[in-house]
């Protein structure tokens, strides 16, 4: 589907707003009873809808949220349990462009993303859990009740 016989690509509009050569839209112009169809034709580049551009600014605006709560999250908790390395799972794991960052961002020694990156890697993750736990974040919790309790 990519490539013909001879091996060049085929190129394919994949949007109705992609930039490519073969997007454009021929518009006939209307012909009356009176004039001859000279078949000329128009050809003007195709904008994206308003739909589509609202879109496009919606999941703009849902991705830097997304990143900004993570990031502040994550820093939250690597602040408290004072981790050097980072495991990702669960659905969000599928945000290369978060991960990247948290990876370049926050300073972690190692970041692992789950072979199981969608929500069974979330069930991975809490047997990791069961089986290991988390002995800094413990200690920062037993340190930081015996301090409330002075």
């Amino acid at each position: 589907d990519l490539f013909d016989s001879r091996g060049n690509v085929i190129s394919k509009r994949r949007y109705d707003f992609d930039e490519s050569s073969d997007n454009t839209q021929k518009s006939i112009r209307s012909s009356t009873d009176n004039e001859e169809d000279t078949g000329d034709q128009e050809e003007k580049p195709r904008l994206p809808t308003k739909v589509a551009l609202e879109a496009i600014s919606l999941a703009n605006r849902i991705q830097i949220d997304l990143e900004d709560v993570l990031l502040d999250f994550v820093k939250h908790f690597q602040e408290i349990s004072g981790e050097e390395n980072l495991c990702i799972a669960g659905g969000v794991g599928l945000n290369s462009v978060l991960n990247g960052r948290l990876a370049r961002e926050l300073g972690f020694k190692k970041t692992f993303i789950s072979p199981y990156p969608g929500d069974d890697g979330i069930a991975v993750g809490c047997c990791a859990y069961g089986l290991f736990g988390n002995e800094v974040l413990d200690e920062a919790r037993r340190e930081e009740r015996a301090a409330t309790e002075k």
